[in-house]
């Protein structure tokens, strides 16, 4: 069997060397690589011999990275280029690109699965899909209808070997904190949209589900190759938008639409194993089957639940909960450092609403703790993090509330009346108020008795019922002076409300 050949470009021998140990070259079909200390060295090594794939560093002696790609295309060879550098500066990824590289790595960041999955990508040829044909309005519609665990009708899908990718940010709720809800929920958003996908839907909930066509997946082997490759884009573009680590999970491949609501539901179960393996990585549904079982994820809801709900009524019965939630018995025996982690940042966010709800800031909790999440993560005696949660829950239920709960959701109904015709989010609202989403949409709830999203959705159709039937606007300038993304989407949130197209509804209003 001939083997493939990789060329190392690199001036440092640490770099070059953890390069040739951090992947497994003979399995991957690969001869061990060929290295090279700067662009030049290199240049004269392509003159002479065939590579396959080559990895260049960009700042180099004698001729740098850039440089070396620009001479290569001279000589006519289309070896696949991945750029790996510690520099972080988008332009010169930019550059690399430009000029024929199909990736930028972080030295630094770089891991064996991202690397095993490079070698595989060029083995396999264009594994990784191109620009993918615009998909209509309606599969963005479809995917969100299917997230929402809603059935769908069954068509094919525009492409074969499609899978759904769910993207989590690692640290979303630690981002939302300190950067504020909104500015993490235009990063993501921004990512979401620049994402090379038949379809997209970010769920303001700080996680993106992608429709994503795997070409040449017919079989496993092929299929997990190539769910490996893109994650490992989808990663890579993910840090270009400021987000620095998400866990993917990836669902089974499937090739119809009535198939989608399930392979949502893959996704985020596969996503869900995060908290035993570890995060930053790409977590496949077909090989969690042992994994997946060893937490029992509804309890530690449940768990979760009835202790935001004590706290929130300043019951301190809701302390004994967070014993109950580090017992071994949710894990079957199996309690680790990943399994913490999550417990960790689930209780630090409730401890976050309830502080909110005295009127805490931010810092002023970390300073009452006096120590932050990231420190908390990092200790392993179990009776230490229960006793730091406990007291601070303690303190807090006793700390007089902060501002009156119907002020908030009157100055909620205030900012929803002045702004709802534009593209309001709970995370703008929230964001406004200095509140936490999950506090909001709960007083809202109580005191309107509605959520907070559908009294908005219920405005907008409110307001383009009378436009229907009082003006001569025609159904896209509606859409744009309430805020809907597009025509389409007017149309067809309209209908769900309604039970009639715009239209047909204008048509009932005729003389």
């Amino acid at each position: 069997m001939i083997k493939h050949r990789a060329l190392i470009v690199d001036d440092e021998f640490a770099a070059r060397e953890m390069l040739r140990r951090l992947a497994d070259w003979d399995a991957a079909g690969f001869e061990m690589p060929v290295m090279a200390t700067n662009g030049k060295e290199a240049l004269q090594l392509c003159q002479s011999q065939r590579f396959d794939l080559i990895f260049a560093d960009i700042e180099m002696p004698v001729m740098d990275g850039l440089t070396f790609i620009a001479e290569l295309h001279k000589l006519n060879q289309k070896p696949r280029i991945v750029i790996i550098s510690c520099h972080e500066k988008f332009e010169y990824a930019h550059r690399a690109l430009k000029l024929g590289a199909e990736d930028y790595i972080i030295k630094d960041l770089m891991t064996p699965n991202e690397l095993q999955a490079i070698l595989c990508s060029a083995v396999l040829g264009d594994s990784v899909p191109g620009k993918p044909v615009k998909p209509g309005e309606d599969l963005n519609l479809m995917l969100q209808e299917a997230v929402l665990d809603r059935e769908l009708e069954d068509r094919p899908l525009p492409k074969e070997h499609c899978a759904v990718f769910l993207v989590v940010p690692d640290d979303y709720e630690r981002l939302s904190f300190e950067q504020s809800a909104t500015a993490v929920s235009l990063k993501m958003d921004l990512f979401a949209k620049e994402s090379d996908c038949l379809a997209f839907y970010y769920n303001q909930a700080g996680a993106v589900y992608m429709l994503c066509s795997l070409q040449d997946s017919d079989s496993s082997a092929r299929f997990i190759n190539n769910a490996l490759v893109l994650a490992e884009s989808i990663r890579c573009r993910a840090r270009r938008h400021g987000l620095t680590s998400v866990s993917i999970g990836v669902s089974d491949s499937i090739e119809n639409l009535s198939a989608l609501q399930q392979a949502c539901r893959q996704a985020q179960e596969a996503a869900n194993v995060r908290v035993i393996a570890g995060t930053g990585k790409t977590i496949l549904y077909n090989s969690i089957s042992v994994r997946k079982n060893l937490l029992d994820f509804d309890r530690l809801d449940q768990l979760f639940k009835r202790l935001e709900d004590l706290a929130y009524h300043a019951n301190v019965s809701c302390v004994k909960i967070v014993d109950r939630l580090y017992s071994a018995e949710l894990s079957s025996g199996f309690a680790d450092a990943n399994s913490y982690r999550y417990i960790n940042e689930r209780l630090w966010t409730i401890m976050i609403i309830l502080a909110q709800t005295r009127g805490y800031p931010y810092e002023k909790i970390t300073r009452e703790m006096g120590l932050d999440l990231g420190e908390i993560n990092q200790m392993t005696d179990k009776t230490q993090i229960t006793q730091l949660f406990k007291s601070f829950l303690t303190r807090m239920i006793a700390t007089e509330a902060g501002p009156d709960s119907k002020d908030i959701v009157q100055n909620a109904l205030t900012l929803i009346e002045n702004e709802y015709m534009t593209d309001i989010s709970l995370n703008y609202i929230a964001d406004k108020l200095h509140v936490h989403k999950s506090y909001l949409c709960r007083l809202f709830k109580d005191e309107v008795g509605e959520n907070i999203m559908q009294y908005i959705l219920d405005m907008k159709i409110k307001r383009a019922k009378y436009l229907l039937a009082n003006s001569h606007m025609k159904l896209y300038e509606i859409s744009d002076s309430l805020g809907f993304t597009s025509q389409q989407y007017f149309s067809y949130v309209f209908k769900k409300q309604t039970g009639s197209s715009p239209n047909e509804f204008k048509r009932t209003q005729l003389p």
